[in-house]
Formats: structure tokens, sequence, C-alpha cells
């Protein structure tokens, strides 16, 4: 199924008639719609899925009048008193044979009471009565309502898919209608009919009052059932547009110091602690100042007295130094009188001793210095332990000065109770209302849970009724061997089922696997992904032997991973299924956007519609898709007319 045209009239902000050639070409699958927020993006993509499901369509509330007031203001504002309608033209392709179709739905608004929408179903050009009349049945043959979330969906949602039970879900519904094992059920669910018919059939009035008080308890049960899972379902998306609703909340409390008010108690506690811890280590720096570490600023001094301390003597033995010297002198004077020296000689001799004696009386002076080496060692040893206490010390304060001055900066910041009062109260609500919700999910899970084992129970009451119901004699043996050709059937069946559900499991696994590495930047991280054939639960398995839960990835990462879901599903259906994408970027960081662009795109299916902002398909991302866009619109609106109109082109 390939879509080929789209056709608006006064639907939303598109006012009067609008039509989208959407046909691609062979190796160039992608149509590239940009619009700014607000002017019609989303409302495209809507449009696309009201044409085939109507009232189905996955974004519309299942309530009747959910339905009539979107029919209501559907409607373009400036044109309430005309019709509206949006047609979806597409081709299917039989073995050689291309077949086109038209889904046409109209509705209008007469007297302020709305009519309900009708639809024409165009063959090859052609009406088609019974596609008309049908369609809500029919039009599963081409595109099953339920997988419409696989195939169209907004990128910033995209997330809640890797949710748990989500992707179990998604995984579920995804293998039965994609790879036709919804066939096999209902064949199966057919062929225990018939033979509960048969049986009846040869029974009593009391066998068969029981059995239809049992049925009808059953298909009560199935109505319970069904209605639970279209609460759940829109529980789930209540729950995402809460969730949504409570981020833009919060960035708005945090963008007024929201945040900062919230933690303004925790905030000054820190600051209490950081100046106690100032004050304690101010203390120890004092104590370290009654050390001797003050000495480590006359180091030069201290080297000094050093030096003197190690090579002077004591005053004992400078005096016997001293007297021998002066002894020594004399003995010499004495001598040289004696011999035959000059008088010049002998005054210059006199001299140098009464220099000498001169020189020994100024270094009597001199206080005596002496140190030991051991005395010394440890004077250096307590000298260098005390630097070190004290330059951790000094460090370690200044670190908590700079934590101080970033917390009394956030302390100043802080606003007025007044301004963030309304910011808090929302995102309070917001909390409240998403906790309730959460809760409300858990208690129709569990209803659900009850329902799907009062089913059991209530259908092994029909079986037991059934198998207690006695034939004629006269029929007895071609009951038997019909119960036996029915038997053998079920148990065909059931059996293909399992080897080809377990089949494609096991392919899907691998599937995934290829997909999510394409699009992950963490290269080498993934090993493997197992999938529950029992409940669908998606395990990740990680290299090196480590299993996570897909909660525990990044934002980003998630939707990698319900991207690749999506992705793998598509694929091993072999169907050709367009792909629309609102929003297709998301909140996703550069370096996943450019896998995304690069990997996922490109080869996403046989039709990729993308529907961006400005901020996301342009630039380096524009290029590296260039190659692949077979054709390129913009969608502007206009003020005057209160109109959005399409046109070719993009983004300059």
């Amino acid at each position: 199924m390939i879509l080929t045209k789209l056709a608006l009239h006064n639907f939303g902000i598109y006012g009067g008639k609008h039509e989208i050639d959407l046909t691609v070409q062979k190796d160039k699958p992608i149509i590239l719609v940009g619009a700014l927020n607000g002017s019609g993006k989303t409302t495209l993509l809507e449009s696309i899925q009201f044409a085939l499901f109507g009232k189905n369509a996955k974004f519309i509330p299942k309530t009747k009048t959910a339905y009539l007031d979107f029919l209501k203001d559907s409607i373009n504002r400036k044109n309430l008193d005309t019709s509206a309608s949006v047609a979806v033209t597409f081709e299917t392709k039989k073995g050689s044979r291309i077949s086109s179709y038209e889904v046409v739905r109209t509705w209008s608004l007469n007297s302020k009471k709305i009519q309900l929408d009708t639809v024409q179903v165009f063959k090859d050009g052609e009406l088609d009565e019974e596609l008309s009349d049908r369609w809500p049945e029919l039009s599963e043959n081409f595109f099953p309502s339920q997988l419409s979330d696989l195939f169209f969906f907004d990128g910033e949602r995209i997330e809640t898919l890797a949710q748990q039970d989500r992707c179990s879900e998604l995984i579920r519904t995804g293998l039965n209608s994609l790879l036709g094992l919804d066939l096999v059920s209902d064949l199966s669910r057919t062929l225990v009919t018939l033979e509960r018919k048969i049986k009846l059939d040869n029974s009593g009035r009391n066998e068969k009052e029981i059995y239809d008080q049992l049925k009808k308890k059953s298909d009560e049960l199935q109505i319970k059932r069904q209605e639970l899972s279209k609460e759940i379902e829109e529980s789930y998306s209540e729950r995402e547009l809460l969730q949504a609703n409570l981020e833009v909340a919060n960035d708005s409390l945090i963008r007024e110091g929201g945040d900062l008010f919230k933690n303004r108690d925790d905030l000054k506690a820190k600051q209490d602690f950081l100046n106690r811890e100032i004050s304690r280590i101010r203390n120890e720096l004092v104590d370290l100042a009654s050390t001797v570490l003050p000495l480590t600023l006359l180091e030069e001094n201290i080297k000094t007295i050093e030096e003197l301390s190690l090579s002077s003597l004591s005053s004992t033995q400078r005096e016997a130094v001293s007297d021998a010297i002066y002894n020594f002198s004399l003995c010499v004077l004495k001598e040289v009188k004696q011999r035959e020296f000059t008088d010049v000689q002998i005054k210059v001799l006199q001299n140098i001793h009464s220099s000498y004696l001169e020189i020994s009386k100024n270094e009597s002076k001199n206080p005596e210095i002496h140190c030991s080496r051991e005395s010394l060692y440890k004077y250096r040893t307590a000298i260098n332990s005390l630097q070190s206490s004290g330059m951790t010390s000094l460090v370690e304060l200044t670190n908590i000065k700079n934590q101080l001055e970033l917390i009394e900066k956030q302390i100043s910041a802080i606003p007025a109770e007044g301004k963030v009062a309304n910011f808090i109260e929302q995102v309070s609500t917001f909390e409240s209302k998403l906790n309730q919700l959460n809760i409300r999910i858990e208690a129709l899970a569990l209803n659900s849970n009850n329902i799907d084992k009062e089913i059991a129970a209530n259908e092994l009451k029909i079986e037991e009724t059934i198998n207690a119901i006695s034939s004629s004699n006269a029929e007895e043996l071609l009951f038997k061997n019909m119960k036996e050709q029915l038997s053998r059937g079920k148990q065909t069946l059931a059996t293909f089922e399992e080897k080809i559900r377990n089949k494609h499991v096991s392919n899907l696994e691998k599937v995934i696997k290829e997909c999510f590495d394409s699009l992950l930047r963490k290269k080498g991280f993934l090993q493997s992904i197992s999938i529950s054939k029992r409940d669908y639960q998606m395990t990740i398995n990680i290299v090196g032997g480590e299993t996570v839960p897909s909660s525990k990835l990044s934002a980003g990462e998630r939707q990698l991973l319900a991207v690749a879901v999506l992705w793998a599903l598509a694929k091993l259906s072999g169907r050709q299924l367009p792909t629309v994408i609102d929003t297709p970027l998301g909140r996703l960081d550069s370096k996943h956007r450019k896998f995304f662009v690069e990997n996922y795109f490109p080869q996403a299916g046989h039709q990729v519609i993308l529907l961006s902002t400005d901020e996301e398909i342009v630039g380096n991302y524009y290029k590296s898709l260039k190659n692949s866009v077979s054709k390129e619109y913009i969608v502007e609106y206009n003020e005057d007319e209160q109109s959005s109109f399409v046109s070719s082109g993009y983004f300059n």
C-alpha cells in the first residue's frame, strides 16, 4: 500500500481545497514536509489517519461525544457553514496488477448540529458500494487500524512505546497482524465454535440452556474485556499527555528559578555546613601556626644556622686552638729575634701576630651554635609533615570556599514565593494526577488480568458442559468422526501457530538487534535482544554478560529501541505500508540524530513522509537526506486568509 495523494477541504487549519502529491520515485522513498509549529504539520498526520480509520483512529478518544466534538472542531473555523472532507488515495499491488483506491470522508455542521461523517470508496476511479458500506471492516485488509501506531507516530512520543508493557503489547499485536497469526487464531476459534455447535445440535434442552447461560456470560466478559482494553489504551494516551504537560510545567518552573525555591532548605543547610567546615579548617591552621611551621618563613636563615652549626667549634675548642696558635706565634717571634732578620721583617711578623689576636678576639664574641645531625633530621621531617598538612588544609579550604560561593549565588537567586507559587502548584497538580493515573492503570491491568482468568474459567466450564453432552446412538458414529477431525484440526493449527510464532520471534530478535545497532552510536554495546515467547517481554543483553531492562537506557536510547522494534516489524511484514512521522527527530541528541537521519529514514519503508520543524531536518541533516527525497513541501500560514497552504519547496 502506497499513498499517492492527500486532499483536504476545510479541514482544521486548512481552509478551502488543498491537494498534495505523495507519489515517490524508486530509491527515493522520502517526502519531506517542512512546517513551523502551529501551522498544520500534525493536522496532516491526523488527516491521513482519520481518512483511513475514522473513529478508530488512535488519536481520537473512544467515546461518541469525543468523536462528535472532533468532527465539529475539525471544520475550518472560517467555513463552518460548509462541509468538510479528507480524502486519501493509495495504490496496492497484487502480482502484476496495480489497483488504485480513494477513500473520501465527508461531514458537515447543520444548525449547530454535527452530521456524522459518510465514507465513499472509489476503486480505479469508480464508486465501490460494498467497500463504502463495509469500509470499517474491509479497511483492515489494507491497513489494520491497531497497527497504525507502528507507522503513524509522533517522534516526541515514541519513547513511551519502549516502556516494557507497551513494547510487549506492540510486539504481540505486530506479530499477530503483520505476520498473519491472527488468522490462525481466528480459525482455531472457529473450529472450537463448530465443534460446540455439533455437540449442541445433538444435546437435550437442559444442556442447551446451561450452554446458553455460559455463552452469554462469555460474551459479557469479552465485552467487558474490550471496554477495559479501550480504557487502558485511553489511560496510556492520557498519561503521555500528562507527562508532556508535566515536562513543560517543570521547564517553566526551572526558568523562573522554581527548582532553587523548592531546594531552598537544602541549599541553606549546605551553606551552614560549609561555613562550619571553613571554621574547622581555619582552627586547624591556627593550631599548625603554634608549631614550628612558621619557621619555614625563615628558610634562608635556618639554612645558614645549619651550616654554622655543622662547621663551627665549641667555646672550649676555640680557646684551646687560640692558645695553641698564640703560643706558637710567640715562639716564632722569639725564634726570629735570635736569627738574622731585619727590623722590617720582624715588624711584619709582629703585625700578623697582632691581626690574628684581633680576629680571635672578634670570633670569640660569636655565639656558639651546635646541633647534632639527628636533631636537624627530626626538625626537617617535622617541617615537611606540617607543610603537607598545611597545604592539604589550604586546598580543602579553597574548594569549600568555591562551593560556598556557588551556593550563596544560588541562594541569592531564589525567587520570592509569590513568583513561583503558580508554577509549583501546576507541577504538583500534574504530578498528583500522574500518580493517580498510574494507580488507575495498575488497577485496570489487575482487573483485566482478573477478567482474563474469569474468561478462562468460564471457557473451561463451557468445555466441560460440551463434553458432558451425549449423542444419540444413530448419530454417534458420525459425531465421533467429526469430533476426531475437529480435534486433529485444532491440534494441527495449535502446533502450526506455536512453530510459526517461535520462528518469527527468533527472527524478530535478530532484526531488532540489527536495527538497533544501525541506530545506536555505542558500537559494540549490544550483544543480543531476547523476547519471551510467553508474554513478549524484551530483555537487552549487553556485551559482557549483563542484562538490563529498557528503562535503564537513556531517553534517546529508549526512543531508538522503540523505533528499532517498529522498523523490525515493518521489515518482517514484507508489506508495502507508508510510514508517517511527525517531529521526526524529537528530543534526540545530535549524535543520535545523525544515525537516525543517515541509517533509518532512507530505509524506514517504501514510502516515508517526514513532517519536520525548522529545527530538525535542516543544515547537514537535510544534506545527508537530500539524495533520498522524492518531493519537498513547505506549509505556511496566511494570516489574512486564516488558513495554511502547502506549496513545493522547503526551508531556505
